[in-house]
């Protein structure tokens, strides 16, 4: 987004800002030309979108469309859709045929471009809204859409301060009150469908649960138990906004946990989505007793730790390093493979190998402890670097970063693809491993990513094209 310091409050011409050359009208989906002149006085919104992007799960078409219908029926609010990229006129016509306002032209591709250069549009969708007068009240309207809804209405910058002021104040006074609280609902509700107000969560410990999935939700489900049996202050909110049109799914859902919940078709969720930035699956936030976050994703946490985490404060990780370094300084092959009185293995017909004299003065093999304790997971490491990942020593593959690194010198900066040919890839270095969208395989550091909308593509795919390159991708990290 734009710097709302440089653009907040300046007036402009929309007649000016909008129009080309050749054009001093926009149309509606029925193909009916419309003089830009008629939006002088009316509020507009600027609605920068396209059909299949993803970048903020939290806010749709339908979102802005019931906000529309609210408002539209008093005459000074108008929406112009502006699409960021689509391949064909045929692609924005179904997109288009579902909206009610007016747009660009979809041969004018200039001014569409001019306008998101000059707003810095980086993500869709984006919603610029100018008040009345032609002031630019916010380049962030998902935001105060999504917070605020007809509150904000007519988006003046005195009511928009306004209200931002009230958050600010309702943040430093009661931040889970304010996060989870949504007009006059001050509740949550319980396994038993019971309301339980959201004052009971003060000073606690409380992790917001997004996006469940069954694989962690059963783990999750015996940590928050052993907590609770432990008396200690923490509660778990479960933030599921994809059951809001199946009642059944949510009902199974609430079958399952005994934590808290939002309500179901509360509104709360796209908030919240929006508010934490989040669309992986699952995610967990965890809010400290004193109303700050203290990790915005402690699924790793806890799947490491388990309890031992709690309460996840800066303190206690650099416990947990701690003891993480003394346990792997003492560690042996045998403290790995023995546990209890099951001091064996078994070979692949299923007969017992013994342990044997040698096994209890193994030394600690740096490969094998860096294989376990790696945050690289194994079968991460094998997939991007094959046989050449072993003995998988730090310094090992450290050397084999820096030599990709050598590598991506030679990569271009940005590329197209055919597999995602609506934005461009930037060469970006991933700070940890990535899932890449063409062959849906794990990788490891650099990979080619469009910014718009999180679609990433490993060297190997992105550059499929060049035999070339391909070919001596794989050669270095493979042989």
């Amino acid at each position: 987004m734009a710097d709302s310091g440089d653009v907040l409050g300046v007036t402009h011409d929309l007649s000016a800002l909008l129009s080309s050359e050749e054009r001093d009208y926009l149309v509606r989906n029925n193909g009916d030309q419309v003089k830009i002149s008629s939006l002088n006085g009316k509020v507009v919104g600027l609605y920068f979108s396209l059909s299949w992007c993803t970048g903020r799960q939290s806010f749709t078409l339908d979102e802005l469309l019931e906000f529309y219908q609210e408002v539209a029926s008093k005459g000074d609010f108008e929406v112009v859709f502006l699409t960021t990229c689509h391949q064909d006129y045929d692609s924005f016509k179904r997109y288009f045929s579902k909206m009610p306002w007016l747009a660009v032209p979809f041969h004018d591709s200039d001014t569409r471009r001019r306008l998101m250069e000059f707003f810095d549009v980086r993500v869709a969708p984006t919603i610029v809204i100018f008040d009345s007068h032609g002031n630019v009240a916010t380049v962030d309207g998902i935001k105060i859409l999504l917070e605020y809804g007809t509150d904000a209405y007519p988006f003046t910058r005195e009511i928009i301060n306004s209200l931002l002021d009230k958050e600010e104040e309702a943040k430093k006074n009661n931040f889970i009150r304010f996060i989870l609280t949504f007009k006059s609902r001050n509740y949550l509700i319980s396994k038993d469908r019971n309301q339980v107000p959201i004052s009971e969560l003060e000073g606690k410990t409380v992790a917001l649960y997004f996006w469940p999935l069954d694989e962690f939700t059963s783990p999750l489900i015996d940590i928050y138990n052993k907590l609770k049996a432990k008396g200690d202050k923490f509660e778990i909110v479960s933030i599921s906004w994809t059951f809001k049109q199946d009642e059944e799914k949510f009902n199974k859902e609430m079958e399952k946990i005994p934590w808290l919940a939002l309500p179901f078709k509360d509104k709360t969720p796209k908030k919240l989505i929006y508010y934490f930035d989040t669309n992986k699956y699952p995610t967990l936030v965890i809010i400290g007793p004193d109303g700050k976050i203290l990790n915005s994703n402690a699924i790793k946490l806890l799947d490491e730790y388990g309890v031992e985490a709690y309460p996840f404060t800066p303190k206690r990780l650099d416990e947990l390093a701690e003891i993480d370094k003394i346990r792997q300084e003492s560690q042996t092959l045998e403290s790995l493979l023995v546990y209890g009185d099951r001091d064996f293995v078994i070979d692949n017909s299923g007969s017992k190998v013994m342990r044997t004299p040698s096994m209890s003065s193994f030394p600690a093999c740096p490969g094998w402890l860096y294989l376990f304790n790696s945050h690289k997971e194994p079968r991460e490491l094998i997939n991007v670097y094959g046989a050449n990942a072993y003995p998988f020593t730090k310094e090992h593959l450290q050397h084999l970063e820096e030599h990709m690194d050598e590598m991506a010198k030679g990569w271009p900066k940005k590329l197209r693809h055919e597999l995602h040919a609506e934005h461009e890839f930037s060469l970006t270095r991933h700070v940890s491993v990535y899932r890449c969208d063409g062959c849906l395989e794990m990788g490891i550091g650099w990979y080619f990513q469009c910014e718009q909308c999180c679609f990433g593509l490993h060297p190997n795919c992105a550059l499929k094209k060049n035999e070339e390159a391909n070919s001596d991708t794989k050669r270095t990290l493979r042989d």
